[in-house]
C-alpha cells in the first residue's frame, strides 16, 4: 500500500532494516577486529550473528588436517557436550556440510535425516558456511607445480582447493585424497566453518542475512589467521627463548670443558717439558742446541744427548705418528723404555729391537715411532747409529763433506721383525750432527711448497762455520720466512751436536 505522500512504508521498512543491520555488521567487524584476545573477538561475533539473524545456536569449528575432519571450537548458545563425539569427517561421502568447504559457498540444509552426524544434535535445520582468510598468491604460482593442463593453472578462482579436477600435481586419483592433500596444503585457507542451527526460525534465512554472514566471516577469517599467525610466532619465539637458554647452558658447559682440558693440557705440556733433557752433558762434546716447537700443546717429537757410561753418549731423535695427548704418552713410553734398555743393551740395534718387541706386547695403538739414535765413543770417536725408518739426518766433517745418514730399518711399534741394523762411523777431526724431524722439511708456505729436503741441508752447510745456537737460529729464521702467516702442523724439533 502507497500512503498519500507516494511512500511505501513495507519498503521503507525493509530499508531501515538493511541500514541498521548493515550498521550492525560494520560495527561487529569493528569490534572484531580490535578485540584483544581471539576468545573476545569470537563472543562479538556470535553476538553480532545473533543479533540480526535472531539464530541463539550457534558452532565454529576448526579444521583438523591430521584427522581429516572438523572439531568443536567454540559453541553457543548449545551443550558442548552434544558436540563431543560428533563424527564430522570431511570425506566426500561424509554429508553436504563439507561441500561448504570444498565449493567454498554455503550449505543450507532443510531438513536433517538421520544419516547426518548433526541429527545427534537434535537440529532438524542449520546452515553451514565456510570462514576464508586472506588469499594474497596463486597455488599455482607458489607451488610452481607446472601442471598446465590444471584447471587452476591461470586460472581466475583462487580457491584452489574448490576447483573441480584441480591437485594434479599431488596425484590424487579420488576425491577423498584430493580433499586430504588440499586441507594439508599451504595454500588452503579455509580457516574454520560456521554452523547455524536454524531449527525452530519463523522464516527461512534470507539472501541479505547471507550477505551480513559472508562479510563477517570475511573479517572473522582475517581475525583468526591474525591471531594464529601471532600465535606462531609466540611460540616461534618461546622455542627460540628456550633454545638460547640450553645453548646458553651448553656454551656455559663447553667453555668450563674448555677450561678443564686445557688446564689438563697446560699440566700434560708441563710434565711433557720435563721428559725433554733440561741439560746437556758437556764434557762429552763441544758444542750443542736443540729446539722443539709443538704444533699443539703437547706433541710427539723427542731428542736427548744423555752418558751412559764414562765415555759413552747417547744422542737420539723421534718421532711418534700423530699429534696431541696419544703421541706424548706414547713417546713418554719409549723415553723409559730407552733409558732402561741402554744401560744394559748398549748397542742401538738391539735398544730399538727390544723397545719394538715391548711396545707390542705392552702397548695396543696403531701409533709408531720414527727413530734416529746413535752412541759415541768419545775415546774411540766411533759413532755408531741405527735409523729406524726416520728420514735422513746429516752428519758434516770438518772438510766440509756432508753425509746423510738414511733408515737402517723399519719403525718401531707396528711390526713384530723391524729388520733393524747398525752402522759405525770413525769420526775424524770436528764433525757436526745435525738432527730434526719431519715436521721441518714438510713445513708449507702459502703456495702449499714443502721447505723440503734440499733446503734444509743448503742452510746446514751455510751455517757450518757458526756455533750450534746460531746455526739453529739461522735454520729456524728461514723456516719462519719461507712459511709466512701459514701455522706449523706438525712438531718441529731439531738438535744441533758438535762432536
Amino acid at each position: 500500500m502507497i500512503n498519500e505522500s507516494g511512500n511505501n512504508p513495507e519498503k521503507n521498512d525493509l530499508l531501515t532494516q538493511e541500514l541498521m543491520n548493515n550498521t550492525l555488521v560494520s560495527e561487529v567487524s569493528r569490534v572484531l577486529l580490535s578485540a584483544p584476545t581471539l576468545s573476545e573477538s569470537i563472543n562479538s561475533y556470535f553476538l553480532g550473528i545473533t543479533e540480526f539473524t535472531r539464530i541463539k545456536k550457534i558452532a565454529l569449528f576448526k579444521i583438523n588436517s591430521a584427522k581429516n575432519c572438523l572439531e568443536p571450537y567454540k559453541i553457543f548458545g548449545l551443550e558442548e557436550k552434544l558436540f563431543k563425539h560428533l563424527d564430522l569427517s570431511l570425506g566426500f561421502m561424509s554429508g553436504e556440510y563439507p561441500d561448504a568447504i570444498f565449493l567454498n559457498k554455503h550449505i543450507i540444509i532443510d531438513s536433517v535425516d538421520s544419516s547426518d552426524p548433526f541429527y545427534e544434535t537434535g537440529c532438524k535445520s542449520y546452515v553451514v558456511m565456510p570462514i576464508i582468510s586472506r588469499i594474497t598468491t596463486k597455488c599455482w604460482e607458489v607451488r610452481k607445480c607446472g601442471q598446465e593442463g590444471c584447471p587452476c593453472y591461470n586460472g581466475h578462482n583462487p580457491y584452489c582447493w574448490s576447483v573441480a579436477g584441480a591437485a594434479l600435481d599431488n596425484d590424487s586419483s579420488t576425491e577423498d585424497e584430493k580433499r586430504k592433500t588440499c586441507i594439508n596444503c599451504p595454500q588452503f585457507k579455509c580457516e574454520a566453518v560456521l554452523w547455524l542451527d536454524t531449527t525452530g526460525l519463523m522464516e527461512a534465512i534470507t539472501a541479505d542475512a547471507i550477505g551480513h554472514l559472508t562479510e563477517l566471516n570475511r573479517h572473522m577469517g582475517m581475525v583468526i589467521e591474525t591471531f594464529s599467525m601471532y600465535e606462531k610466532i609466540q611460540s616461534a619465539n618461546t622455542a627460540l627463548a628456550e633454545n638460547n637458554d640450553t645453548l646458553t647452558v651448553l656454551n656455559n658447559e663447553l667453555n668450563l670443558a674448555h677450561q678443564r682440558i686445557n688446564r689438563e693440557l697446560d699440566h700434560a705440556r708441563s710434565i711433557q717439558k720435563g721428559l725433554l733433557p733440561d741439560g746437556f752433558p758437556r764434557d762429552m762434546f763441544k758444542d750443542v742446541a736443540a729446539k722443539y716447537i709443538p704444533a699443539g700443546k703437547v706433541g710427539g717429537d723427542y731428542y736427548d744427548c744423555f752418558p751412559i757410561e764414562e765415555n759413552l753418549l747417547g744422542i737420539l731423535i723421534a718421532d711418534v705418528s700423530g699429534h696431541g695427548i696419544a703421541a706424548a704418552l706414547i713417546m713418554s713410553m719409549f723415553k723409559v723404555l730407552l733409558k732402561t734398555f741402554t744401560p744394559v743393551l748398549k748397542t742401538p740395534e738391539k735398544i730399538l729391537d727390544q723397545i719394538n718387541n715391548t711396545f707390542l706386547c705392552e702397548i695396543n695403538s696403531t701409533n709408531y715411532v720414527t727413530v734416529f739414535f746413535g752412541i759415541f765413543d768419545k775415546e774411540t770417536r766411533e759413532f755408531t747409529y741405527s735409523n729406524a725408518g726416520h728420514i735422513p739426518q746429516l752428519l758434516l766433517s770438518s772438510n766440509g763433506d756432508c753425509q746423510e745418514l738414511r733408515s737402517t730399518g723399519l719403525f718401531v711399534g707396528v711390526l713384530d721383525d723391524i729388520m733393524i741394523k747398525q752402522k759405525t762411523l770413525v769420526l775424524e777431526g770436528p764433525t757436526r750432527l745435525a738432527l730434526y724431524t719431519d715436521g721441518i722439511t714438510e713445513a708449507k708456505n702459502a703456495e702449499n711448497e714443502m721447505f723440503g729436503f734440499e733446503c734444509f741441508r743448503e742452510e746446514i752447510l751455510r751455517s757450518q762455520n757458526l756455533g750450534c745456537v746460531e746455526a739453529l737460529d739461522a735454520m729456524m729464521d728461514r723456516l719462519n720466512t719461507f712459511r709466512g702467516p701459514i701455522e706449523i702442523n706438525d712438531d718441529v724439533t731439531m738438535l744441533v751436536l758438535d762432536l
